[in-house]
């Protein structure tokens, strides 16, 4: 069973010291997942602190609204602005305010990969946008009615985005990253993104994670139309996430996890053997769905048991998507364009 060791800040406004020089940050979110968790690492006030000990950094920043930018003034009155700024991946609950920060003076340190996808999504426009999505919708039998709504949406992903920061540093998987007096080994985790940024400090036993492991909810495993370079790189992004978590078991049991979204838990080890299972209980019931050709759309109702807003619509068709790639490179199933749609058919042993 998880444990969960610690209250949730009574307020956005508000923080809860994880461990000294470790503080949880709850800002809210405009959707059904109505909050992201932000880590600021303070920096060690000892004068004979060595500058990167002294250096201060946040994990992750919040979407770029009016709110989210407010939130942050009164936070700073708390804290010192950071010296650093870690955008863990592209998504905007994470990178929306970095350039924000970065037009601060704050240094922003990402995946190369990650920051370039930001920087190509930001740029295109509502119409490039709108069209990608229709277009993808309905080679998946997706509704006249929701394709011309997201038509209308276009690049919503700019809209809580600032301006990306003209340079970064980069992260790589194996590196080591000093903030706040600690030293922390960078992991990188494919599958919910391309190149994801987790941190694990071995002194602490502590793992910020990101979107990899979260304590109630499964992490949006997609292949999504408007990241083509990620999907290049990643073009099996369910088998890459399933290859990814297993580097989790190599860390201590008892690790803390500070995760993007619920509360800081323990119990890392049985979490990721609960997505494990999760997944491979998905790809029975989507084969066992499959005795007849069958679009993405009809397979909603195989993972979801609730109606999709307009932005959960492309999540779940791409992470529909994810587990029928991964099926069909497995042997398991096999696509076919059929009548204008993709359909999916499992293949009988």
């Amino acid at each position: 069973m998880l444990q969960f060791p610690f209250e949730r800040p009574s307020t956005a406004a508000h923080s809860v010291e994880i461990l000294p020089g470790v503080n949880w940050i709850r800002l809210p979110l405009p959707f059904q997942l109505n909050h992201v968790n932000c880590w600021y690492l303070s920096g060690s006030t000892n004068s004979a602190a060595s500058s990167e000990e002294k250096s201060s950094c946040l994990v992750d920043t919040g979407i770029a609204t009016e709110q989210t930018s407010g939130l942050w003034s009164s936070l700073l009155k708390q804290f010192d602005l950071p010296t650093n700024v870690i955008a863990t991946h592209f998504h905007p609950d994470h990178s929306g305010l970095a350039g924000w920060f970065y037009r601060q003076g704050c240094q922003v340190y990402a995946s190369d990969i990650e920051m370039q996808i930001t920087k190509r999504i930001y740029s295109f426009s509502d119409t490039a946008v709108g069209e990608a999505y229709a277009s993808w919708y309905a080679q998946h039998a997706i509704s006249d009615e929701d394709i011309e709504q997201v038509k209308k949406l276009g690049n919503t992903f700019r809209f809580t985005l600032s301006e990306p920061p003209e340079t970064h540093h980069s992260l790589r998987n194996g590196a080591n990253f000093k903030a706040g007096g600690r030293t922390y080994k960078v992991l990188t985790a494919r599958g919910h993104s391309a190149d994801m940024i987790m941190l694990y400090c071995a002194d602490d036993n502590l793992l910020i994670a990101a979107d990899q492991v979260l304590p109630s909810i499964t992490p949006n495993v997609s292949l999504n139309t408007t990241t083509p370079d990620a999907e290049s790189m990643d073009s099996n992004p369910l088998a890459s996430f399933l290859e990814d978590i297993e580097q989790l078991l190599q860390l201590p049991g008892n690790t803390l996890v500070l995760p993007s979204h619920g509360d800081p838990f323990y119990g890392l080890h049985e979490r990721v053997e609960q997505l494990k299972v999760h997944h491979r209980s998905r790809c029975h019931e989507i084969v066992a769905a499959c005795t007849r050709p069958v679009t993405a759309h009809e397979l909603f109702p195989v993972l979801f048991n609730r109606k999709l807003d307009a932005q959960q619509l492309s999540f779940a068709l791409g992470e529909v998507l994810a587990h029928t790639r991964y099926l069909e490179r497995r042997g398991e199933i096999q696509s076919e364009l059929r009548n204008g749609y993709f359909t999916f058919t499992a293949i009988k042993s």
